[in-house]
């Protein structure tokens, strides 16, 4: 589920602090802050993003947070919406202008992209322990790109301790995937001897095959460990 807040406040930084204090009431809820922008069609008014990661709900206990009446839409129902310019509300949560609750299953595509947006620091706050978080439960949804990336967290402790065997795991469950980098990366561990014994063969086998994917990176740097292959 995905909720989206327009908020009556100062700054962006004042938004994001009243959303995550409302959002302490609600017990059992697991969500990440996604997009941080201000309402250009009026001042003082800022808009919160939040993506619920856990299977949480309980929509009622989201709803009544907010509002004490809510218009539904479509069928069966995918959106709530609450006004403060509603007649029909009697309780508005102070501050807050609009809340719209989104119904859908997040899935691992979003997970992962939402991962890679804390990452680089794309429109969120950069936050790698928070990245790691999402990658792990996109690579628990079965998404292929998050277990290679999830491997590059474990590899450099980006989010969580160096766990090489860990690493080389996720590497290889990416490459068995058919994901080129990760063939690149498990024929890099093989050729070099990192946590796993030299083995040329695995590692010529594990290059070749990058060489061959669709990947044009994981093409250029199976190329250069070719060249180091002993």
């Amino acid at each position: 589920m995905r909720m989206r807040f327009f908020v009556s406040s100062s700054s962006i930084e004042d938004a994001k602090n009243r959303v995550t204090s409302s959002l302490a009431d609600i017990r059992g809820l697991r969500y990440v802050l996604g997009h941080l922008e201000k309402y250009w069609k009026e001042e003082n008014i800022h808009i919160v993003d939040i993506t619920i990661t856990n299977g949480f709900n309980d929509i009622n206990a989201l709803l009544d947070n907010y509002s004490d009446y809510w218009q539904s839409f479509g069928d069966p129902v995918n959106e709530y919406t609450a006004s403060d310019h509603n007649p029909k509300a009697g309780y508005m949560r102070e501050g807050f202008l609009l809340v719209q609750l989104f119904l859908f299953q997040t899935g691992g595509q979003e997970l992962f992209e939402l991962a890679m947006k804390h990452i680089y620091g794309e429109g969120v706050p950069e936050d790698n322990d928070l990245a790691f978080e999402l990658l792990t439960q996109a690579h628990d949804l079965g998404h292929v790109e998050a277990a290679y990336n999830l491997g590059i967290c474990y590899h450099y402790g980006y989010g969580t301790n160096v766990d090489l065997k860990k690493a080389f795991e996720l590497y290889l469950e990416s490459a068995n995937k058919g994901y080129g980098k990760g063939m690149e990366l498990v024929g890099r561990f093989y050729n070099r001897g990192i946590y796993v014994e030299h083995d040329r063969k695995q590692a010529e086998y594990w290059l070749l095959k990058a060489v061959e994917s669709s990947d044009p990176a994981a093409v250029e740097e199976a190329k250069k460990e070719m060249d180091r292959l002993n």
